[in-house]
């Protein structure tokens, strides 16, 4: 490839035998965006709905979600307990620390 010339050629066949494709990808893409739209939409609306109407659910599930331990904790404890690894891994000031039940 000597010139750019040459790269937008070999770009523009090269992309020729996905051109026919293109609009059935196009529209899958269109209809899983919706659906998951709709989806994200409709369990907001659900969970709000929920959470309004019974507070003592709203509280517990609170707790729930503060006693559980995310990928993240889990991913970072497993790391700082390898030896090598260990010193990788930077202490949590007091207030990021999780709340303790």
């Amino acid at each position: 490839m000597k010139n750019m010339i040459e790269v937008l050629s070999l770009c523009w066949e090269g992309s020729r035998a996905a051109r026919p494709l293109l609009p059935a990808v196009i529209a899958l893409q269109v209809a899983v965006a919706t659906a998951a739209t709709y989806a994200a939409l409709w369990g907001r609306s659900r969970l709000f709905d929920t959470l309004d109407s019974d507070a003592e659910l709203a509280r517990d599930l609170m707790i729930g979600a503060q006693s559980k331990m995310g990928i993240k904790e889990k991913v970072m404890d497993w790391i700082s307990s390898v030896p090598l690894l260990g010193g990788v891994v930077k202490e949590t000031p007091p207030e990021q620390e999780r709340a303790q039940l």
